[in-house]
């Protein structure tokens, strides 16, 4: 017949297939912006005391600085840090393939009824 010959419903969707001890196939885990946005700050942070503390006393702005603009991210529901993470390369999501490249990526049955690579 015309389709795929292998394909199941499963109880249980994708957690269950793996629960059964099937191999699920999973993508890089990425952390969330929210949670890179609190590292930066954190990290900015620590290093505005710790460079207060042994190179300049001037330096504990920046923990200042970040406090403030964390507190006018709060304010105005904005956050300026997230923002600019989010244009990081590691943050943009993989193109979205052509309707021509996906058509080419299927596979295609041949005369005996196994299935190639396009």
């Amino acid at each position: 017949g015309a389709g795929i010959d292998t394909a199941y419903v499963l109880t249980g969707g994708v957690p269950g297939f793996a629960a059964a001890g099937g191999d699920v196939v999973r993508g890089k885990t990425r952390w969330d912006l929210e949670r890179q946005v609190r590292l930066a700050a954190g990290s900015l942070v620590v290093l505005g005391l710790a460079g207060g503390k042994f190179v300049s006393p001037k330096i504990t702005l920046l923990a200042g600085a970040i406090g403030a603009g964390l507190t006018f991210s709060a304010a105005t529901n904005t956050c300026a840090m997230g923002q600019a993470i989010s244009a990081m390369p590691w943050n943009k999501a993989a193109k979205e393939p052509t309707r021509e490249s996906a058509i080419l990526q299927l596979p295609v049955r041949a005369a005996g009824n196994e299935v190639t690579a396009a």
